[in-house]
């Protein structure tokens, strides 16, 4: 866990964090220390009104389908008696929740300001998509703010996340957009020269 960028959870911050970095140290597994945490409930209730900020809510909502069903019976059945078939069950939820973080995360992520720049993490640069690391991203209109300071607003052409990049990596997105111009017409040149050759043998051969 030391090496994760990001570690999600919904209600991770309040709950899930606290009780796993608990059972670090109880097994002396070390505590994670310094990690990037996402809380997805957090998430939902700065940014949207739902009329539930529940992960089951909201997976219904968005997705169409939600949590399977537990009940306190399955975990006295799990804990008293040691029964494998409601094991298997608790063991199909777990995994189900998981799925269902993992979507409901990516779904509203590229709707929220990111923690973590995926562009700068792969290794590319500053105005590449902070999302999901595309670089086949556009100009999107400017962002003034109240003290006058110009932001150049993005938008990715990939997962549709819209974002602001700064005036040194503005620079740098169109120095991008030349150099890749300049290649698209080298391309253009070497065809038309190829053609033109080609077009040459042609004639002699035909005499």
């Amino acid at each position: 866990m030391q090496n994760a960028d990001e570690m999600v959870a919904h209600n991770g911050d309040k709950f899930d964090m606290k009780w796993f970095r608990a059972r670090c140290l109880k097994h002396n597994l070390g505590i994670p220390k310094d990690v990037t945490t996402v809380d997805t409930l957090k998430l939902s209730r700065a940014n949207f009104e739902f009329n539930s900020h529940r992960l089951d809510y909201i997976a219904k909502f968005l997705l169409g389908y939600g949590k399977i069903d537990t009940s306190f019976g399955l975990w006295k059945r799990i804990v008293l008696d040691g029964c494998e078939k409601s094991m298997s069950h608790m063991v199909r939820y777990c995994k189900r929740d998981v799925v269902i973080l993992q979507e409901i995360y990516e779904y509203i992520a590229k709707h929220t300001k990111m923690k973590t720049h995926v562009g700068v993490l792969e290794g590319n640069d500053g105005w590449t998509c902070p999302s999901c690391g595309s670089s086949n991203v556009i100009r999107y209109g400017k962002k003034i703010g109240a003290t006058g300071v110009v932001r150049q607003r993005m938008q990715c052409q990939d997962c549709g996340h819209m974002y602001t990049i700064s005036n040194s990596n503005t620079m740098k997105y169109a120095e991008h957009i030349l150099d890749k111009k300049e290649k698209e017409n080298q391309i253009k040149r070497k065809t038309k020269n190829n053609g033109k050759r080609n077009n040459k043998k042609k004639e002699t051969n035909s005499r």
